[in-house]
């Protein structure tokens, strides 16, 4: 059965929201795991849960102007979906297992460097000036994880 046009745009940004929530709910978890740097996690967490309800209202916006994807995009619904799998297997070891610093640091970076090198956030058309605004918001964000995460691995590696 084909998947229409709009119930794809729509599944699309599900998987990505989901995609932020669970990050959050992993951060969450590494603010418990890495308690001298909690507030660090906890507030990537924060972050994480504010772009979830970023495309949550971008799809909103979309939705009420009959906006859908960016056709000239190669979205990759396998990979988000692999992404998420990756990040709940990583809550649930977490959760069972004493798991070292360096393991928490390097999934961040991982999970974060594949929203930007998958440029999860290209199915919105750019040329709308909203979408433009939050996808800035986002990639900026999630651009701004990466150098923190990659600062305080240099900082436990001294």
């Amino acid at each position: 059965m084909e998947i229409k046009f709009k119930d794809r745009f729509d599944l699309m940004v599900k998987l990505l929201i989901k995609n932020e929530d669970k990050l959050k709910e992993l951060y969450e978890l590494y603010a418990q795991l890495d308690t001298n740097n909690s507030q660090f996690w906890l507030d990537i967490a924060a972050e994480e849960s504010k772009h979830a309800r970023l495309l949550e209202n971008l799809h909103t916006a979309y939705t009420k102007e009959n906006l859908y994807i960016n056709t000239n995009v190669n979205f990759n619904m396998e990979t988000v979906r692999n992404n998420i799998d990756y990040i709940e297997k990583c809550i649930a070891v977490c959760k069972e297992k004493d798991i070292p610093l360096k393991y928490l640091y390097d999934s961040a970076l991982k999970f974060e460097n594949s929203v930007i090198e998958n440029e999860q956030f290209s199915i919105f058309d750019l040329n709308i000036q909203q979408a433009d605004n939050i996808i800035s918001v986002l990639k900026e964000e999630t651009q701004k994880h990466i150098e923190q995460i990659r600062f305080n691995v240099n900082k436990m590696l001294k």
